[in-house]
């Protein structure tokens, strides 16, 4: 499949996918790609990329660093190398990206079953890891804690410069007559003085080197030439030791070969199915739905090479009894990107790559793709275009078998039409026998009138504008198709009287029956599409007005939910500016300073505190009166400092002993006892408006607020209010009926009109 591999540009397909790759052994892996034959392994690597593109979907791409390739560096050091600092840390990145990875799977909260597989292969080294960190800085040096000996070295290295330094500074100020230049200079990394060659002789030392000119002499004191000498022993000493230990670090890598080895490649795995994902969103790929039947239903195909925001993708369906699909229509009209779309899927699909496809499609595994598509034209053998095609074919010929896949363009093409015409058709029939998938395209009547009579060839043509004079990309399933030979020679120029004429000698000459007939059937054809685009178009006009309706009644439900609340807001209002009014008489009222006022308050007084001390000497049965909340009644018990009464509306309440008043003058009349405590009401709830607004709340909260706010009414004498439930589901409204139904003291009720909120409000009117 090699030739078919670089026909269908499978290389360059590979290279798009390879620039989201982000690791070295990622791009090792992509570079040997294996083409898969067992259904089995394609299943299950599409099983995997289907878990790492619902993952990668939600929790982001997975974790890597621009790792190594271990392998070689692993068998380089079994054969007696070292590792460099360098690439210590760079396994050391290694190791510690394996421990992102792992931490990284941990917080993924969905079910990646196939993919946990391949995590479970990783293992984090933290011996080497902590290892490695205790040895070798992050900027690639061993450090001097790595050995007693190395630190020693070192340390001695450090004063033998310092004590360098020090001393041809004291020298630069002994020789300054000598000098030729006011300081010292590095000749081949030794401190040497430039001395004047005429003094030379005045500075015992080693001459370095002369300058062009011979003036100066570099010359390196002797007392410094023994310090170099002393330092250069000790840097051997740290060479050594760091080699040493470089090799000891090596060897205690190389225990853990086996462990890189797995989390290398099991990196690589990963990079490449991440690749894969953003590769996928790049063509609009899926994970492909695969079949072990010998067929293939390709929905809205296209070929992941092409521009994705403008490619017009095709159908396309073959199976056990439809063998065969063959395409005809006019040139450059798409029939050769319809194949290779085709053979690229099937390619794609042993590679396990995401597909251009739609969801709902079937794809099957086959044995073998065999591609003939193009001018293979061979200079070097002599061969002319026919004989290449032809030799191509009866290659393919000979090693097909049923579980194959057969793409020929332009069968029979470059010789006489009539024989490449009955040569098609011969093969044709030669395709049907063997009984594998295949795809052919041609131009020849003979071949597109026997397509039209086999009942295991589907014939498609692509749909070509006369109007325009221009190809749509469009394959319809079904029927043959013209090649429009004489309109596209009209838009490239030809003179109108030689197509004329051609017109003529072909309809004297080769136009038939059945040519009249497959023409008949392309203005049929025509007239379908046109149609189906007629009808596409008024569906997705009546869509977009479908939204805008959708939308308007948005709008409509959204500003009558306004009109709503803004109907009680203006009830609260008008509420609260009659409680502001009553507020104002009260205040009016207690400024008073008329003696009048002083003295019935004084009267009031007295008499309270006369009726105090009467309290002290309440009793059951007792007729009592209170004030504060207008209601009188009969007490039925008394515990400590709180009162039972029932009222006269057979409610019974317990209030606070110094609440209550005797009444002298009524008793109480005995009616049905409902029980309410209003003990906390009496403080808390002064006001009681004249509506409830329910709306936002589930029927478990609003009923226990809704009986509540009964009672209080009740307490209150209202004969009318407003319950607001809205619209919703009814649920709501609904259980506040149920409610209503229930309470004994409610007359009657009834769903809201006009400024009551319509039949999103229930008007309740009690019992007087």
């Amino acid at each position: 499949m090699e030739n078919t591999f670089y026909t269908l540009q499978i290389d360059k397909i590979i290279e798009n996918l390879s620039k989201y790759l982000k690791t070295g052994s990622g791009k090792k892996l992509v570079s040997n790609l294996e083409c898969f034959n067992s259904f089995d392994q394609i299943e299950l690597g599409y099983k995997r990329l289907d878990d790492a593109m619902r993952i990668v979907s939600i929790y982001g791409d997975f974790p890597f660093s621009n790792n190594i390739e271990i392998k070689p560096l692993l068998d380089n050091a079994k054969k007696g190398t070292y590792f460099d600092e360098v690439t210590i840390n760079l396994i050391k990145n290694e190791i510690l990206n394996v421990k992102e990875i792992i931490k990284y799977f941990k917080n993924v909260d969905v079910e990646f079953n196939f993919l946990k597989k391949i995590i479970e292969k990783f293992e984090y080294i933290d011996p080497l890891y902590q290892k490695i960190i205790n040895v070798i800085s992050p900027d690639n040096i061993v450090m001097d804690s790595a050995s007693e000996k190395l630190k020693e070295a070192r340390s001695k290295i450090r004063k033998l410069e310092k004590e360098i330094r020090k001393t041809i500074s004291s020298l630069v100020s002994s020789y300054k007559d000598y000098l030729a230049g006011e300081n010292y200079v590095l000749r081949d990394g030794r401190f040497v003085l430039p001395i004047n060659t005429s003094y030379k002789s005045f500075v015992p030392g080693v001459i370095h080197d002369i300058s062009d000119s011979g003036q100066t002499t570099f010359i390196e004191p002797t007392n410094i030439v023994n310090f170099e000498n002393e330092k250069h022993l000790n840097e051997l000493i740290e060479k050594d030791e760091v080699e040493r230990i470089l090799k000891d670090l090596t060897a205690t890598i190389l225990r853990y070969s086996e462990q890189l080895l797995t989390n290398n490649k099991t990196v690589g795995i990963l990079d490449l199915l991440n690749a894969k994902v953003k590769y996928a969103k790049e063509i609009k790929g899926i994970v492909p739905e695969l079949t072990k039947e010998r067929m293939f239903n390709l929905k809205n195909a296209r070929h992941p090479l092409l521009d994705q925001q403008v490619v017009v993708g095709n159908d396309f369906a073959l199976n056990n009894e439809k063998t065969l699909m063959l395409i005809s229509g006019p040139n450059a009209g798409g029939k050769t990107i319809a194949l290779k779309t085709v053979g690229v899927i099937a390619y794609l699909t042993k590679l396990i790559f995401p597909l251009p496809i739609d969801e709902g499609s079937n794809v099957c595994v086959f044995s073998k793709i065999h591609t003939i598509i193009g001018d293979n034209q061979s200079l070097e053998n002599n061969l002319s275009t026919f004989s290449s095609h032809i030799n191509d074919i009866s290659v393919v010929l000979k090693s097909i078998s049923s579980r194959d896949l057969v793409v020929i363009d332009e069968l029979g093409t470059g010789t006489d039409p009539k024989e490449g015409d009955a040569l098609s058709v011969s093969i044709v029939e030669y395709l049907l026998e063997k009984g594998c998938l295949s795809l052919v395209s041609s131009h020849f009547p003979l071949l597109k009138n026997f397509g039209i009579s086999n009942s295991k060839i589907m014939n498609a043509s692509f749909v070509f504008d006369e109007e325009k004079i221009e190809p749509t990309f469009k394959m319809v399933s079904g029927i043959s198709g013209k090649s429009y030979g004489f309109l596209i020679a009209q838009k490239f120029g030809l003179d109108k009287s030689i197509i004329n004429e051609a017109k003529r000698i072909y309809n004297k000459n080769y136009k038939t029956k059945i040519d009249i007939k497959i023409e008949d059937l392309d203005e049929k054809e025509k007239d379908l599409v046109k149609k189906i685009a007629e009808v596409d178009e008024k569906l997705k006009i009546q869509n977009q007005k479908l939204k805008e309706i959708e939308a308007k009644e948005k709008q409509l439900s959204e500003k009558e939910e306004k009109l709503k609340n803004k109907k009680i807001d203006d009830l609260d209002e008008l509420i609260d500016s009659k409680i502001a009014e009553i507020d104002e008489i009260v205040n009016d009222f207690k400024e008073e300073k008329n003696l009048k006022v002083a003295e019935e308050k004084q009267k009031e007084i007295a008499n309270k505190s006369l009726k105090e001390q009467n309290n002290e000497f309440l009793a059951v049965n007792d007729s009592i009166i209170v004030k504060s909340l207008g209601i009188s009644g009969k007490i039925v018990e008394i515990k400590k400092n709180k009162v039972s009464v029932i009222t006269e509306e057979g409610l019974k309440i317990t209030v606070n002993k110094e609440l209550c008043e005797k009444n002298y003058d009524e008793k109480p009349a005995k009616k049905k006892i409902s029980s309410i405590n209003v003990d906390k009401q009496i403080s808390q709830d002064k006001i009681v408006t004249m509506s409830l607004n329910l709306i936002g709340l589930r029927v478990d909260e609003a009923i226990p607020i809704l009986e509540k706010y009964l009672d209080n009414c009740i307490i209150k004498k209202y004969k009318e209010v407003t319950i607001i439930h809205g619209y919703g589901t009814g649920q709501l409204r609904n259980a506040v009926h149920q409610c209503l139904k229930k309470n004994k003291f409610v007359h009657s009720f009834e769903l809201g009109g006009g400024y009551d909120g319509n039949s999103g409000s229930t008007v309740v009117k009690f019992y007087e």
